[in-house]
Order: C-alpha cells, then structure tokens, then sequence
C-alpha cells in the first residue's frame, strides 16, 4: 500500500457536515484541487465497488468441467469460423 505523503503532512479535521455543506465547500475549490479531491474519492471506492463486483460473481454452480466444456465450444466455434 503506497502512504501519501501530502496526505500524510496535511492536518486532519473532524467537522460534523451534511452533504450540502460539504458540497458547498468543494465548489470553492480549483479546478486543479477538485481532480485532486476526484482521483482520492475514486480511489477510494474503488475497493468497495470491485469487492461488490466479486461477490456477485460468486457462485458454486460452475465446476471446472463445466468452464472446460464452454472454454473447448468457444475454441470450437472459432476454428469454425477461419
């Protein structure tokens, strides 16, 4: 896991804020701190957007026989079609 050290250096505050505030606040930012903010946030959520994806991947219906068997189709299909 990569520390920023500008995050790191930056003192942390703990304000009770609504989303509205919040917003308010992030609209007096630039541009360029905004890209900032944007690329932390993504960052952020990523792990918890590819964890969910995962679990709704999951499943034990599918053997290795079965992936086999489509996998050999698929190949099947394309030679067909050359």
């Amino acid at each position: 896991m990569k520390i920023n050290p500008e995050i790191m250096s930056t003192p942390s505050y703990q304000l009770p804020l609504e989303y509205s505030q919040l917003l308010a606040v992030v609209k007096q930012l630039k541009a360029s701190d905004k890209l900032k903010l944007l690329k932390t946030l993504q960052g952020d959520t990523f792990k918890l957007k590819f964890k969910k994806l995962l679990s709704s991947l999951k499943t034990d219906q599918l053997s290795l026989d079965d992936i086999t068997k489509e996998v050999e189709a698929v190949r099947q299909q394309r030679y067909e079609q050359k």
